[in-house]
């Protein structure tokens, strides 16, 4: 995942979060709020509906009365055979009658229930029917689901008239033809098309609405919830009595909330696309400026590190970037000083390491470097001439193994101890016999002190081949034995010559010896003095060389 995608991510979420959050908090109250505002407007909906209801039936009813006491549908009605109703009665009740579609038939009935008089709609007009087509008519209960019956009653005398009218129930309630219309007896005549009950067909509505059948006899409007979740508004229709002969129940009127829910999506998307929008500029423009800056870096890198060349960051923005900016100049320029510095140390040291090295090797002794743990870690070469070990060789391995040095003089001949740190310093020569690689031996004079390098205590051997000088050592003995045996035979041959030449043999003899003398010591002082310089006093012939001299 890229830095733009990242910083998208995260100023989106942050940006976002506030917004569902105010949302989630506040949305279930606005809704509520919604769906109470649609539940009071459908309730004054239904109020007013019944309102108008009511009113149509009550004129319906005024009107039934109006021509119950028509002189001529009394006389209709008291005659016993059934007489047809006049033109002018035909003419009047059409005027009356004819306006209101939803009317299909009026019907006067005498005081035993038969039917006396009985005008139809056909193609808009209200026509009489002939006596033998006249049927009885039940009134007070719905005829299925398209009818019902206005009925209202007068006296003439001790004699009942009743007077119905037949009204198509959907053309009367034309506004609530997608609404529940249930009888009291808990059937459907109606129900909406957008509404699926839990409950299967045929059951009783007032399995779907427990709360209606106890309230049968409201003449007002309620609002109930199904047993579905559905809330419902409820309206009595009252017909021809006291109690209700319909309830007709309307689903509450949603739009409101529904459409300040579309409302509120479309806000939410826009502000969402909107925020979108301006996060991913503010994503590229950063990861833009990050890039920049990377690049930057990268290139005052190599001019620092690769070219050794001072930079200097220029960056434009917030106060931090510019901050950081001046921080790296700074700490480029800190660099390229001690980068300086260290260089130059760097070569000094190795100047100094190859004037130890050129000094050391021209040296005619052998150097060796010992650390605390006894293991060599110098060897100059001519340490490798001397012992014959290659100075990759001998670098790590331990010195008493490698040379094996042994003191020339004492009883015992065991290898030599170098004292280890702590021991006190060491500052002593000594003479050994060491191993060359070959396995032959070597006489060398070894002079010990030590050193601390990176506070590790190391022993520095110089070593320096005596085998010339013990050889010379070893001729000038056997030489001082060859005179101190002419001499005894001189001093045999004095005592041979007899008395007479006591004193012009000895004379002789140092005539004849002087010069030989002088030259054997002209051969020797050299060497004498080398040695004397070097190692200091020592006896010759049992007397101190200085004294002999």
């Amino acid at each position: 995942m890229n830095l733009r995608v990242q910083i998208f991510l995260i100023t989106f979420a942050l940006g976002i979060l506030p917004l569902l959050t105010l949302v989630g908090v506040n949305l279930s109250g606005h809704i509520k709020r919604h769906e109470k505002v649609g539940q009071q407007q459908t309730e004054a909906r239904q109020q007013l509906e019944l309102i108008n209801i009511n009113s149509e039936i009550s004129h319906y009813r005024q009107t039934l009365a109006v021509i119950i006491r028509l002189p001529e549908v009394r006389r209709i009605v008291n005659t016993e055979t059934p007489t047809p109703p006049s033109k002018e009665l035909t003419d009047l009740l059409n005027s009356w009658l004819s306006a209101n579609n939803a009317i299909e038939e009026l019907i006067v009935t005498d005081h035993k229930n038969r039917t006396k008089l009985s005008l139809i709609r056909t193609d808009d007009i209200f026509s009489p029917r002939h006596s033998e087509e006249i049927e009885q008519a039940f009134h007070n209960q719905f005829n299925g689901e398209k009818e019902f019956f206005l009925s209202t009653t007068a006296s003439t005398g001790n004699k009942k008239i009743s007077a119905s009218l037949r009204v198509d129930a959907e053309l009367f309630l034309p506004g609530h033809l997608n609404a529940f219309w249930i009888t009291p007896g808990g059937d459907y005549l109606r129900q909406p098309y957008m509404i699926k009950l839990t409950t299967t067909p045929g059951t009783n509505a007032f399995e779907d609405f427990p709360q209606l059948q106890p309230a049968l006899s409201l003449r007002r409007s309620v609002l109930w919830e199904s047993a579905s979740n559905y809330t419902v508004a409820w309206m009595p229709i009252l017909l021809n009595g006291l109690r209700p002969a319909l309830w007709i129940g309307s689903p509450i009127d949603q739009t409101s909330a529904l459409k300040w829910k579309r409302s509120l999506i479309q806000n939410i998307v826009m502000i969402i696309m909107i925020m979108s929008a301006i996060i991913f500029f503010i994503a590229n423009t950063i990861a833009k400026k990050i890039d920049s800056i990377k690049e930057q870096i990268l290139l005052g890198l190599d001019q620092v590190l690769n070219k050794d060349k001072n930079f200097r960051f220029r960056w434009t923005g917030p106060r931090e970037i510019t901050t950081m900016a001046e921080d790296l100049s700074r700490l480029a320029q800190r660099y390229i000083k001690t980068s300086r510095a260290r260089h130059e140390a760097e070569v000094a040291l190795r100047e100094n390491q190859e004037n130890f090295r050129n000094l050391t090797n021209s040296a005619q002794d052998a150097i060796v470097l010992m650390d605390h743990h006894g293991n060599i870690s110098y060897w100059n070469q001519t340490a490798e001439e001397m012992f014959g070990y290659r100075r990759n060789e001998a670098i790590g391995k331990p010195i008493h193994s490698l040379i094996s040095p042994q003191l020339i003089k004492g009883e015992s001949r065991e290898a030599i101890n170098i004292r280890t740190e702590g021991e006190g310093p060491i500052r002593e020569t000594i003479e050994l016999i060491t191993r060359k690689r070959n396995g032959t031996s070597l006489p060398v004079e070894l002079s010990l002190s030590e050193a601390r390098i990176k506070d590790k205590w190391h022993s520095i051997w110089i070593i320096r081949d005596i085998s010339e000088r013990k050889w010379a050592e070893e001729k000038i003995m056997l030489h001082h034995k060859q005179l101190q045996q002419a001499d005894k035979m001189v001093s045999l041959g004095l005592l041979v010559s007899g008395v007479a030449h006591e004193i012009n043999n000895p004379n002789s003899i140092a005539l004849l010896n002087i010069p030989m003398l002088a030259k054997s010591w002209q051969s020797v002082q050299p060497i004498l003095d080398r040695f004397y310089k070097e190692n200091g006093d020592f006896l010759v012939a049992g007397l101190d060389y200085s004294e002999m001299k």
